[in-house]
């Protein structure tokens, strides 16, 4: 394995120069890049393509199952008899409020005399019909 980093050095020099005798002194440092970084990033990378790779792969949804198919099936005709039941109600409220109206009617109109229905007398005894021989003579 190479390091992208190359190694650093500084060099300082200095010199001092005195009326006896001038000198020169160089330091020289080297620094060089610890591996103890890359050791950190490389399990950090790992880590991530773990954490991604169990995320591709994870089931998204649970499988159908003939259970689940019966608890939506069953859900459905729920729902259905709900909505039934509903509009049954709001038929049944409907029917309630037109015999209410039609009863306000009957008992508005019903402060005025009905005509009564046309029907014969009763003091009147029923003529036979021409066609109908009746066995006894009529009545003098």
């Amino acid at each position: 394995m190479s390091d992208l980093d190359p190694d650093r050095v500084t060099e300082t020099r200095t010199t001092t120069t005195e009326p006896i005798r001038p000198t020169s002194e160089v330091t020289r440092t080297v620094e060089r890049s610890s591996g103890a970084a890359w050791w950190a990033v490389a399990l950090v990378g790992i880590a991530l393509v773990i954490a991604v790779t169990y995320v591709i792969t994870r089931p998204q949804s649970p499988t159908n199952t003939d259970a689940a198919v019966a608890a939506a099936t069953q859900q459905v005709q729920t729902q259905d008899a709900s909505q039934q039941a509903q509009s049954a109600a709001t038929q049944a409220q409907s029917a309630a409020d037109s015999a209410a109206q039609a009863s306000q009617r009957a008992a508005m109109s019903g402060a005025a005399p009905a005509p009564a229905p046309s029907a014969p007398p009763p003091s009147q005894p029923a003529q036979p019909s021409q066609g109908e021989d009746s066995g006894s003579s009529p009545p003098q």
